[in-house]
C-alpha cells in the first residue's frame, strides 16, 4: 500500500489569495483507500458491537422493531456523521487519516470548516457508486489535485504530511513588542485563516527575495491597518515587523497547513 501511494502522490505548490506560497503533497488513491479501510473497520467494529447489544436487548421483551430502527439510524449517523465530526474536530483528520498521516484541507491550504466536512462526507455515497468506488477513482484520476466529487463540491483536497512535523515547533518570534492594549481592546481578532497566512509568510521569509517579501507583507498588513485604523508608532516600522507584532499579540494559529517550512526569522531593525 505504501509503495502504491508513493508512486501516485504528487507535490503541489499553491499560492494563497494573500500571496503566500504553500507546498502540499497530494495524497493518492492508494493512501486514501488505506485510510478509508481503517475507518471502515472502526465503524464496522462499532456496528457489530451495537448489533450484539441490541440482540441481547431483544431477549428482554418485544423490542425488535425498536432495535432494528435504532440500528438503521446508527448506520446512517455513522456513514455521514463519523467523517464529518472527526474531520471538523480533528482539523481534517479521521482516525484512519491520522494513522495514515493524511489531512483534508481547503484547496488553498486552509483548514476546513464544519460545512466543508459535512458537504464532502454527504456526497461520499455518490463517490462510492457503483458500490466499488469507481466514480471516486475516475474523478481522482481526471482532476489535477486528485479530488473526488465531494472534494470538488466542497473545494477541498487531501494531503499527506510528514509525521515528524505533527508536533511542529512554534514560530520563533523576534524581540518585538505586542500591539498596544488600547488598540487590541477595541478591534476584532484576525481570523484563523489570516493568521495562518501570516505565519506561513513569516516562516518563508529567508526563501523570499526582499522585494517580493515587502510586497506580500503589504498585502497582508494594509487591510488590517485600515480596518483597525492603526498608525505605526514610528516611521521605521515595516509591514513585516507589524505582522510579527500581530502574531505576538494574538497568538499563533491552532491549525496549520501541512508541511510548512521552518526558517529562523530575520533580525529586525
Amino acid at each position: 500500500m505504501n509503495q502504491l501511494s508513493s508512486v501516485v502522490d504528487t507535490s503541489s505548490r499553491i499560492e494563497s489569495p494573500e500571496g503566500v506560497l504553500l507546498e502540499l503533497r497530494l495524497a493518492g488513491p492508494g493512501s486514501r483507500l488505506w485510510a478509508f479501510s481503517l475507518d471502515l473497520i472502526i465503524r464496522g467494529i462499532f456496528l457489530v458491537g451495537l448489533a450484539w447489544l441490541l440482540g441481547t436487548f431483544r431477549t428482554l421483551g418485544n423490542f425488535s422493531g425498536m432495535a432494528d430502527g435504532l440500528l438503521l439510524a446508527t448506520v446512517f449517523v455513522l456513514e455521514w456523521g463519523y467523517g464529518t465530526l472527526f474531520e471538523w474536530k480533528w482539523n481534517g483528520q479521521t482516525p484512519g487519516k491520522r494513522a495514515s498521516s493524511l489531512r483534508v484541507v481547503k484547496s488553498g491550504g486552509y483548514p476546513i470548516s464544519f460545512s466543508d466536512s459535512a458537504l464532502r462526507n454527504f456526497l461520499r455515497f455518490a463517490d462510492l457508486l457503483p458500490l466499488t468506488g469507481t466514480v471516486a477513482w475516475i474523478s481522482m484520476m481526471l482532476t489535477p489535485q486528485m479530488q473526488r466529487l465531494g472534494d470538488l463540491v466542497a473545494d477541498t483536497i487531501v494531503v499527506t504530511e510528514d509525521p515528524s512535523t505533527r508536533h511542529q515547533q512554534r514560530l520563533n518570534l523576534p524581540d518585538v513588542d505586542p500591539l498596544p492594549p488600547e488598540l487590541t481592546h477595541r478591534v476584532r481578532r484576525p481570523s484563523e485563516r489570516l493568521l495562518i497566512s501570516i505565519e506561513q509568510f513569516l516562516r518563508r521569509l529567508p526563501q523570499i527575495g526582499k522585494a517580493r517579501a515587502d510586497e506580500i507583507a503589504k498585502i497582508l498588513a494594509v487591510p488590517l491597518e485600515r480596518e483597525w485604523e492603526y498608525v505605526p508608532e514610528s516611521v521605521s516600522e515595516s509591514y513585516t515587523r507589524f505582522l510579527f507584532r500581530v502574531v505576538r499579540t494574538f497568538g499563533q494559529p491552532s491549525s496549520q497547513p501541512p508541511k510548512p517550512t521552518m526558517p529562523s526569522p530575520p533580525e529586525m531593525s
